[in-house]
């Protein structure tokens, strides 16, 4: 069913957009276009992530160091389009909420560089070979032939220094 129009829908179409260049005052145009192609470049720059969003998060999903990285990464994004915007409506962000949000989200990108930074050097100690004890082991694993590991007919089992063997009675 067609719904009616509204005296809205009507200025809409009545609504001519002016050129930008008639639009601003002639001190701000040239900010104003570059503004515009910044927000076009932004937006040609997030066009891939969104439409690689899914393969991005299925990516992430088993990784949570990478799943926060990307996570704080958006929301600092989108915290700073905010600042943008406030300032493009004249207000001064820095006594807006947002100037608090901000600082928190920094507080918590550099817990996540200490996070990352602890697990990389855990990562390095568990590369590391303590060739000494690896020597050892291999050492008494391997079996020589001819060699002092050899057990010889005859031979006892040396005891151990201060121990005693003991008989067992068999009354």
């Amino acid at each position: 069913m067609d719904r009616p129009s509204t005296s809205s829908d009507t200025r809409q179409t009545n609504v001519k957009k002016k050129p930008l260049n008639e639009e601003f005052p002639v001190e701000v145009r040239s900010q104003m276009k570059e503004f515009q192609q910044l927000m076009t470049h932004l937006k040609k720059s997030l066009q891939p992530l969104m439409e690689n969003y899914a393969e991005i998060e299925a990516r992430i999903k088993d990784n949570p160091l990478e799943s926060a990285r990307v996570d704080l990464t958006t929301v600092y994004a989108i915290n700073s389009l905010f600042w943008v915007y406030l300032i493009t409506k004249g207000e001064n962000p820095k006594e807006h909420d947002v100037t608090r949000e901000i600082a928190r989200l920094k507080a918590s990108m550099t817990r996540f560089k200490e996070l990352q930074n602890r697990s990389d050097t855990l990562q390095q100690r568990s590369m590391v070979v303590d060739t000494a004890a690896a020597s050892r082991l291999v050492k008494g694993a391997l079996w020589t032939p001819g060699g002092e590991n050899v057990k010889r007919a005859g031979d006892s089992d040396p005891e151990p220094t201060g121990h005693k063997k003991k008989k067992l009675r068999t009354d």
